[in-house]
């Protein structure tokens, strides 16, 4: 219905204003074209029936009223229409978007905390041997963002995002996540927590060779809880997103490195996690594979999702909304 259209529409482009990569400049103008000609559309349609049922209905209260000037009235009674409901439609999204002011919920937005470390310190070893892989490393990351992490090998990249993927304990200091005190988390509470809340993207894949993509997809799901018949319908729609439903019933071994990145991103993103933690995801794949795999990346993270990815390569770092840079564990840059 003309209803349910518009109330997609509304919250489609309502949501875009407060998006965290849109800015007032360029970005905003596109977006506004595109919800005009969408609208324009939608109401061309309406307006093209509403004046070819006025174009026979009209004859009939009027014998003066010529079939020339009744094609004539039809064209413009179309264009009428459709141009002011089109114009009262957009008004009133937009009205509705600055009675909310994006800018303040943009900010307000941005300050939500998915993911906050106090004080964390990670040792290896004891006596001699014993090497601090983290040290008292405090960090925030906000619902939604999109968060690179690099630095040289041995800077406590991977031990940090084992951390935050609840892979690894830490020593001492405070992890929580989506206000939950993760050290209070034991056993079976744990698993839930890792297989509902968080996705995981491997440079090496991770994907169990004896079963075939579909069912690869859905591991996490089991892990989540969730029964087969929706899983098995979830994974479906899920290689269809990433491009490889037409290769479902095929083993890991049968698909090229960035088709398997690809299954693996399907099966992290599968149980819809609020953080995905993307460990060098590019990192055995070529420029190609590369760039498609950070595609679907910013992809969940514009559906919501927050994105922590730990890269060697800086220009795939700099398309994250903040880039932190780790040394000797220990966080020397935050921007």
């Amino acid at each position: 219905s003309f209803s349910s259209k518009f109330y997609i529409f509304r919250n489609k482009y309502k949501n875009a204003f407060w998006q965290k990569s849109l800015t007032l400049g360029a970005d905003l103008n596109i977006t506004v074209l595109e919800l005009f000609l969408e609208v324009f559309t939608l109401y061309f349609i309406g307006a093209c029936i509403a004046s070819i049922a006025a174009f026979f209905v009209l004859p009939m209260f009027s014998n003066v009223v010529s079939q020339v000037s009744m094609y004539n009235y039809t064209i413009l009674i179309v264009f009428a229409l459709s141009v002011v409901c089109s114009i009262l439609v957009c008004m009133s999204i937009f009205s509705e978007i600055r009675e909310l002011q994006p800018a303040k919920i943009l900010s307000e937005e941005r300050q939500i905390k998915m993911i906050e470390l106090k004080s964390i310190q990670k040792i290896y070893g004891t006596g001699s041997t014993k090497f601090c892989a983290l040290n008292n490393v405090s960090l925030s990351v906000n619902d939604g963002e999109f968060v690179s992490i690099v630095g040289k090998s041995g800077c406590g990249k991977s031990t940090l995002l084992n951390i935050l993927g609840c892979i690894d304990n830490f020593d001492s200091g405070e992890y929580v996540f989506d206000n939950i005190n993760v050290k209070e988390l034991k056993g079976r509470k744990l698993a839930l927590f890792r297989g509902r809340k968080i996705g995981y993207v491997f440079q090496k894949f991770h994907l169990i060779p004896k079963l075939n993509l579909a069912e690869n997809v859905g591991v996490s799901l089991g892990y989540a809880g969730i029964n087969a018949k929706i899983r098995n319908q979830i994974s479906m729609d899920l290689l269809e997103k990433v491009g490889l439903q037409e290769k479902y019933r095929r083993k890991p071994s049968q698909i090229s490195g960035g088709e398997q990145q690809r299954v693996a991103i399907a099966r992290a993103i599968a149980a819809n996690p609020k953080v995905i933690l993307a460990d060098e995801p590019t990192g055995n794949l070529d420029e190609s594979n590369s760039q498609e795999v950070l595609r679907l990346l910013l992809e969940c993270n514009k559906n919501g999702t927050t994105v922590i990815m730990v890269t060697h390569d800086m220009q795939l770092a700099k398309r994250a909304d903040r880039m932190i840079l780790l040394s000797d564990g220990k966080i020397v840059a935050n921007e």
